[in-house]
């Protein structure tokens, strides 16, 4: 059966609630959200075997990897919030998604992020974490950042300062390999974050009240308060996780102009799942395509 892939570009594409596309000397790519009424989750499709429980999702993949030309698409399982970077061949269990197309995943190894060379997929179910995109002449890493990839959730719970774990964007730098001297060449992209407005933690909550207050002096004290602030009244925290991705890539030696964070929240868009939301269990599908 001949499949027209043209045909199917402009319809699965235009589906996207939010697109972006960004082109340079260290690699292009794309960018896109996916939501509506459809739940996006990876979370039961996790091996080849999967495939007959998950047909709709399987389809919709096939689709979107055909409109993009990458016949690779690696999705990392970043349950834990571990922050670690591991290779593409970390991710062996392959899920076969159409004659020719393939995805990669590897639940035995938790991940945020990985690798992608040209031509190939990264894809995260999210409900408001953001996704990191870094470059590196011509080295290319994307990752899901959300809240407690970004910072140690034990030393908070212990109300210590103390950074007892790097974050994800401490983990991308590690990966680069980047002399000091060379920082000026990275560049890092934040994409479809819920924004710091709908982001809040109440302080006076019953049951995460002690951890909110102390979340809050761990990243104020740590990366400003401009990455976590309160409202007028005092009772709630808002953070700010682009913001706060952008300060941790500043304190590795990436210049802020090199730092570009997509002014779209998910919540400004009725179509898009997030944490704060009434679609909370639904999960948005974040997909980064490599072109060169």
């Amino acid at each position: 059966m001949h499949v027209d892939t043209n045909a199917i570009a402009p319809s699965i594409l235009r589906s996207a609630a939010l697109q972006r596309k960004v082109a340079g000397t260290a690699g292009s790519f794309t960018a896109l959200c996916f939501g509506g009424n459809f739940n996006w989750t990876l979370r039961d499709l996790q091996t080849n075997e999967d495939r007959g429980k998950n047909d709709t999702l399987v389809q919709k993949l096939w689709e979107i990897m055909c409109a993009l030309d990458c016949k690779s698409a690696y999705a990392p399982s970043p349950v834990l919030f571990n922050g670690k970077i591991v290779e593409p061949s970390s991710l062996n269990k392959q899920i076969i998604v159409g004659a020719g197309f393939n995805l990669f995943r590897n639940k035995d190894e938790p991940a945020d992020g990985t690798f992608l060379k040209p031509g190939q997929m990264g894809i995260i179910s999210a409900a408001g974490c953001p996704v990191i995109v870094a470059r590196y002449k011509g080295v290319m890493i994307f990752a899901h950042a959300g809240r407690d990839s970004l910072f140690d959730r034990s030393s908070i719970e212990k109300g210590s300062l103390e950074v007892a774990r790097g974050s994800v964007v401490d983990s991308i730098m590690a990966r680069l390999q980047v002399p000091r001297l060379e920082r000026d060449e990275i560049f890092a992209h934040v994409f479809f974050s819920i924004g710091a407005k709908a982001l809040t933690h109440p302080l006076l909550d019953e049951r995460y009240g002690a951890f909110n207050r102390n979340m809050h002096k761990f990243v104020a004290h740590h990366w400003g308060e401009q990455c976590a602030y309160l409202n007028s009244a005092g009772s709630n925290l808002h953070l700010n996780l682009p913001q706060l991705i952008k300060r941790q890539f500043e304190r590795c030696g990436v210049p802020s102009g090199n730092v570009t964070l997509d002014l779209n929240n998910v919540e400004d868009l009725r179509t898009l799942a997030h944490t704060r939301g009434e679609n909370r269990d639904r999960r948005n599908l974040v997909v980064i395509a490599r072109h060169s």
